[in-house]
């Protein structure tokens, strides 16, 4: 498999199957082994799935499950109370994939925090995925600040702060009943891409930021978000700088839509982004955790709106079978063609295998295409 490494692993849940995607790629390159036999891993956490196109405005989608893994050797811990699943690469290194005991997906592996994030194992390439959280060490204003979109700008008085951070925390306890603040804040972070990740497609990855959300790096518009309960990313790979400083600067704004009496604000940016009002709170802010997202060339796609980029269709179901489609989302970044090997093993809910389909897929050079693998 010199030419060849496993990519990515995605999950999604229909009915009573789980579905588990593995993605070799190279030429002609066979997935010699992709084992989901059961670990008993420490807990920790992850993130949720993809969404949105990397550096383009959308509204987003309903949120998907997580298909991250940690970089070489044993692979970072499942979410708490999680079962995981070891991928083998020719036996070089596992990388952990949590699956829930009721059989949903669970968030699976991160690297911590400023981690150092391992080389490749032997023959693996640098393929595999890996997301590193970046929670802390944030600045923060509860303001407008002109410039702060620039790196050079200022900062230091700003306060410090961890993410996750609602800005709402204490005046929006009460409810829309009492008046609390709704305008923008702006979040700013010095970032370091480890060396390590150099040659890979990099992602900001945001899991919940309310309500429009802006994302700048290094002095550039990076992609623009509208909605407040959606995953989203943004593809910044050629905005990130590796091995060197790099300014995230992050602009949210939570303004209203409506008055007190329902009726539009006239020239607010938030009055065409459902819902306008409730009975409870649109707390700003970065309200959940962000991840730098790094994923080889050819993968399952990281920008499909909020899923896993893997997509159950059943049909002609009964009590004792039924008819699969399943279509993987696959996204090349490379300069030239490439050929995806994709195998998904089909789990019932007692996660024992009931299927095994396998097939490859022609993705054209910096292009898209869709692998359907289908079992009846």
């Amino acid at each position: 498999m010199a030419d060849a490494a496993l990519a990515d692993i995605g999950y999604h849940r229909a009915r009573r199957w789980l579905a588990a995607v593995c993605l070799s790629i190279g030429l002609g390159a066979a997935l010699t082994n992709c084992d989901l036999s059961p670990k008993s891993p420490p807990a920790g956490t992850g993130g949720p799935g993809d969404t949105g196109a990397g550096g383009n405005a959308g509204a987003g989608g309903g949120s998907g499950a997580g298909q991250d893994a940690g970089l070489g050797g044993a692979g970072g811990a499942g979410g708490a109370g999680a079962v995981d699943g070891g991928v083998t690469i020719d036996g070089a290194g596992d990388v952990d994939a949590s699956v829930t005991r009721d059989a949903s997906v669970a968030p699976d592996a991160t690297v911590a925090p400023d981690a150092t994030v391992a080389p490749d194992a032997p023959g693996s390439g640098p393929g595999l995925r890996v997301k590193v959280r970046i929670d802390d060490g944030w600045r923060f204003n509860r303001a407008d600040a002109p410039g702060a979109d620039k790196a050079a700008f200022d900062d230091a008085a700003w306060p410090l702060l961890d993410l996750p951070h609602t800005w709402n925390a204490e005046d929006g306890q009460d409810g829309p009943a009492t008046p609390y603040y709704r305008g923008i804040g702006w979040y700013r972070k010095h970032y370091t891409v480890p060396a390590e990740l150099a040659g890979r497609t990099l992602y900001l990855q945001f899991d919940g930021s309310n309500i429009i959300t802006d994302v700048y790096v290094n002095d550039e518009l990076v992609g623009t978000h509208l909605g407040g309960f959606a995953t989203f990313r943004f593809d910044v790979t050629r905005s990130m700088k590796i091995g060197a400083d790099n300014v995230i600067a992050v602009r949210v704004n939570n303004a209203p839509g409506i008055d007190r009496n329902n009726v539009i604000v006239p020239g607010s940016p938030t009055a065409n982004v459902p819902p306008l009002s409730g009975d409870f709170t649109f707390f700003g802010g970065l309200y959940r955790s962000v991840h730098l997202l790094a994923t080889g060339p050819l993968a399952i796609s990281p920008t499909d709106f909020g899923s896993s980029g893997v997509y159950i269709k059943q049909t002609n179901v009964s009590a004792t079978a039924a008819d699969l489609a399943i279509t993987i989302k696959l996204l090349n970044g490379a300069v030239d063609a490439k050929t995806a090997n994709v195998k998904a093993t089909i789990l019932d809910a007692a996660k024992a295998e009931v299927a095994a389909l396998s097939g490859t897929q022609a993705v054209p050079a910096n292009g898209r295409s869709d692998a359907v693998l289908r079992a009846s």
